[in-house]
Order: C-alpha cells, then sequence, then structure tokens
C-alpha cells in the first residue's frame, strides 16, 4: 500500500537515473574505450548505493533518537501522574500509523501541562508546609506531615490548608490571651506598686518576639495568679479594714468629717491601703489607750442584745434541759477536780502575792520593828517557788484534757490558755453549757492571733476548743457542732445560721430564731438557754 502511494515518485526517480546515465554512458563513450565506460559505470553505481545506504542509515538513527524520546515523554509522563495521582490519556487520533513526530509533538504538550502542574502543586506544598513551620515553632505545636512523593490531592491539600489555617487563628486567639494577660499582669503591678522580679517575668511580660507555647502560658498564668492573688488580698485587706474602721470610728466617736475623708478612698490599691492602714493604727492606738471604756461599751450593747433575746418561757422542757446542764457540770468538775483545785490553790497565792507586793510600796512600811518585814520576805519567796510549780502543773493538765480539741478549760468563769510563757486568764462575758458543749463568749480588748476569730469584730467566740468570730450575735463559719446561730458567716443580730448534727438549739426556723427565746426551727426543739447576764 505503501508502495502504490510513492510508485510515481519512484517512477520518477528511474527515469531520471535512466536519463543521466546515459547521457553519462554518450560522453563516456566517446571518451574511453568500452573497457573504460564498464569501469566508470560500475564506479556510479557503487557511489548510488552508498548514497542510498548513507541516507537510509542516517533516517534509521533519526527515527531511532525519536522512538527514543517517545518512550522518555511516556515515561516521565507516567512518573508524573502517579505523583499528582492524575489520569492522562492520549489523544484519540494516535495510532500506530501515526508518525512519531506527531506522536513526540502531542506527547511533548501533554507533558508540559504536567510539568506546570507538578511545578505548582510542589510550590504550594513548600508554602504550606513553611507555614506550618513557622507557626508549629511559635505555637509549640508538632508539625503534621505532608507528603511530597506522592504528591498530596487536591482535596488532601486544601484540609491541609485548613489545617494552617486553624494554627493561625489559634496563633491569633493566643496573641489576644496574650494580650489580655499582661494587660491585666500589669494593671496587678500597678495596683501594688511592685516591679517585676526577675528576667523571665520580665521577658514575659514585655518581649515582641514571644512563644505563644505551653510553657509561656504556663508561666503568664503563675504571674496572673500570684499577682492577681496579691490583689485580691490587698482588697480584702481594705474591705477588712473599712469594717474594723466602722467599728472603731463608732466606739471611738470619730466626726463624720473625718471619716468622710477616708471614705473617698474609694479605689483598690496600694495607696489606698497605706492611708487606710495609718487610720487603722491610729484608732487602734487611741482604742488601746481608752480600752475600758472601749470595753463597757461592748458590755452594754450586749446586755441590750442579752435582754432582747432572754427566754422567758418556763416549760417541762426548759427544766429538764437546765437538769441536764446541770449533771454537766457537777460531771465536768469531777472530771477536772485537779485543775479546779491547783487553780484555786493558785489564786490564794496570786491574791497574797499581790497584797505582799501592795505593802511593799506603802510609805510606812519600814517603821515595822516587829520582824513583819522578815515575815513578808520569807512568805514572798515561799509564794516565788510554789507559784511556779502550780502553774506548770495546770499548763501540763491543760494539755492533757486537749484544750483545743473537745472541751474548753473554764474555772471560775475564766478561760485558761496554755502559753509558751506562761498561763492567760481571760474573763468572760457570758457561759453557756448544752450537752457537754461550751461556748464562752470573751470581751477582751487585745485578744492573742492564736485565739482570735475569722471573722470579725473584737467580740469573739469559743466553741468545743475552736476560735472563731461573729458580729451582732450572728454565727461565724463554725464546725459540728455548731455554736449558736450555727455557720454561714456573720447573721443579723437575731437571724439564725444552720447549725451542725448537735446544733445549737435555734438555727432556722422563725424571725427570731437563733438566741431568741423559744426559737427553734432546724436548730432544736426550743430555743437556747442562756442565763441571765451580770
Amino acid at each position: 500500500m505503501m508502495s502504490n502511494k510513492y510508485n510515481n515518485a519512484i517512477e520518477n526517480m528511474q527515469e531520471k537515473t535512466k536519463q543521466y546515465l546515459t547521457t553519462l554512458t554518450e560522453i563516456w563513450t566517446k571518451m574511453f574505450d568500452e573497457e573504460s565506460c564498464k569501469e566508470n559505470l560500475n564506479k556510479v553505481l557503487v557511489h548510488s548505493s552508498d548514497f542510498y545506504e548513507d541516507l537510509v542509515q542516517q533516517f534509521l538513527t533519526k527515527r531511532s533518537c525519536i522512538e527514543k524520546d517517545i518512550d522518555e515523554l511516556k515515561e516521565e509522563i507516567k512518573k508524573i501522574r502517579r505523583l499528582l495521582k492524575v489520569e492522562v490519556n492520549l489523544p484519540h487520533g494516535i495510532t500506530d500509523t501515526t508518525p512519531l513526530t506527531v506522536i513526540h509533538y502531542e506527547l511533548d504538550r501533554i507533558l508540559d501541562d504536567l510539568r506546570e502542574q507538578l511545578a505548582e502543586r510542589r510550590a504550594l506544598v513548600c508554602e504550606l508546609l513553611a507555614e506550618q513551620a513557622l507557626l508549629c515553632d511559635e505555637l509549640g505545636e508538632p508539625p503534621r506531615p505532608l507528603l511530597s512523593d506522592p504528591l498530596p490531592t487536591p482535596s488532601e491539600m486544601e484540609d491541609f490548608r485548613r489545617h494552617v489555617d486553624n494554627l493561625y487563628s489559634e496563633k491569633q486567639k493566643l496573641e489576644k490571651k496574650l494580650s489580655t494577660m499582661r494587660r491585666d499582669i500589669k494593671k496587678f503591678l500597678d495596683i501594688l506598686k511592685c516591679k517585676l522580679r526577675t528576667e523571665m517575668e520580665e521577658k514575659l511580660l514585655h518581649s515582641r518576639h514571644i512563644k505563644l507555647n505551653k510553657e509561656t502560658f504556663e508561666n503568664l498564668q503563675h504571674m496572673y495568679d500570684l499577682y492577681g492573688g496579691q490583689v485580691q488580698e490587698l482588697k480584702d485587706n481594705i474591705d477588712d479594714i473599712r469594717k474594723k474602721l466602722d467599728t472603731l470610728w463608732e466606739h471611738l466617736g470619730t466626726s463624720p468629717n473625718t471619716r468622710s475623708k477616708f471614705r473617698q478612698y474609694t479605689d483598690y490599691n496600694q495607696h489606698t491601703y497605706d492611708i487606710m492602714y495609718s487610720e487603722l493604727l491610729r484608732c487602734e492606738t487611741l482604742k488601746n489607750q481608752n480600752i475600758k471604756m472601749y470595753v463597757e461599751q461592748l458590755r452594754d450593747e450586749i446586755r441590750d442584745w442579752w435582754d432582747k433575746t432572754l427566754n422567758t418561757c418556763y416549760t417541762d422542757d426548759l427544766l429538764m434541759l437546765h437538769e441536764l446542764e446541770l449533771e454537766d457540770l457537777k460531771l465536768y468538775y469531777e472530771n477536772n477536780r485537779q485543775l479546779f483545785e491547783l487553780y484555786a490553790d493558785r489564786n490564794i497565792l496570786w491574791d497574797r502575792m499581790q497584797a505582799l507586793e501592795a505593802k511593799a510600796s506603802e510609805p510606812g512600811r519600814y517603821n515595822n520593828r516587829g520582824g513583819q518585814l522578815l515575815k513578808e520576805e520569807k512568805e514572798r519567796k515561799t509564794i516565788d517557788t510554789k507559784l511556779p510549780k502550780i502553774e506548770r502543773q495546770i499548763q501540763q493538765l491543760v494539755q492533757n484534757t486537749t484544750c483545743y480539741s473537745t472541751k474548753a478549760n473554764l474555772w471560775y468563769n475564766r478561760f485558761i490558755v496554755s502559753k509558751s510563757s506562761g498561763l492567760l486568764f481571760l474573763p468572760p462575758l457570758i457561759t453557756s453549757y448544752h450537752h457537754g458543749t461550751i461556748l464562752v463568749f470573751l470581751i477582751f480588748a487585745d485578744i492573742p492571733a492564736p485565739l482570735r476569730g475569722a471573722d470579725c469584730g473584737i467580740l469573739r467566740c469559743m466553741h468545743a476548743g475552736i476560735i472563731d468570730g461573729i458580729a451582732s450575735g450572728g454565727g461565724g463559719k463554725g464546725r459540728a457542732p455548731r455554736r449558736i446561730n450555727g455557720g454561714g458567716g456573720a447573721c443579723p443580730p437575731n437571724g439564725g445560721g444552720i447549725g451542725g448534727p448537735f446544733r445549737h438549739i435555734g438555727g432556722i426556723g422563725g424571725s427570731m430564731s437563733g438566741w431568741n427565746s423559744c426559737g427553734g426551727g432546724i436548730g432544736g426543739p426550743i430555743g437556747p438557754i442562756i442565763p441571765r447576764g451580770p
């Protein structure tokens, strides 16, 4: 079929060859003999054969090169198709008879398009990986892998892009959080009027190039909690001082102008604290200078409330409770007889020592010539020897009877506290007994820190060896068994809190519960027993 296509060209070549050979033979015949003409004709045939052989070989070599290029193009297309995970089909017009140059052209065109896609995909992968590396380094997050062989598909690339966008959103969120925490911490420092302690805190608060990782925010949170806690403590202290000042001003009769001058300090900062604390010290000093008047005012106020809440409802239940209390008192006395006797001996020695001291300061002391001075000196030495021994015995017994666990140590209406320097005797105002629980309300100008209540005020409460504060008859934060008015903070004057398993009779359950006569409610069947005071 191919020969038929080129028959005319072949015939033309044959005709041309015949013409040229005929012309050559005519020329050679006139020039050479017959033998020479044959030799020249053979040479022409050899040259023609060599020419055609060279020509054929040249095009065979060129065809091989094209076929090799086509194979290489196909191999590269296959590789890129695998990397890109795409399908590539050759044009439909290419068949076994399609010229190699056409096939080469089509494959080269397809490969150019694939190469462009590959370059774009790789560039995008590198860009995403670079963005992720930067964000992960700032956030302290582990990087997510993105393979380069094979390359991710468009859907996988889109998913990775969302991952990078999430990291960027997280970075913006943390930057906002960082800015907020820094601003708050700086505000805390300004309120406290204090400076940063370490270089690390300086970096955390002011560095412009700081990683937004877990460690950074843990350290910032530590600073926030530290200084924020100090600010809250400062605020609580200022509020506490204000409450104390209101009480002190009331009892000291401070003028309204002086009060308003300090009440204008409404901000919570170190300056306000310093001003208010200075005023508190001044008022405490005045209070200590007028302690007797101060205590008398409080006693009068308690008597008023006592009269308002006195139980006058006489019933069989009330009689039974009195009998129970009497039995408890007798049992308590018998269990602590040795302490009571030692305390009585101590009082006798103490009173005698005070009498001797009073005599020692009399103007006519040395006019005595009957040997009285010698007797007094001898008696004083005896007291100096016996009194410390008795007090040590009392201290030991106080410790053995677990002063701060189940029962208060009370002798002759005095609360005995064991101290390293000796004994402290605090006179109570009211003593109430209920089923073995001893409640002692102390009016004392300067109660030592170990005995101070948790809540407020000069008025303190002792319950089963546990010290708490109360205000205006309200209960502080008690423990089971609860004391009068139970727990729940400072209650209104006649308000009852919520008691414990052994609630003091009263508790919630009426407008006049707590100390009220015949109160009741959750606390118990009837109101508490409180004997009339002095």
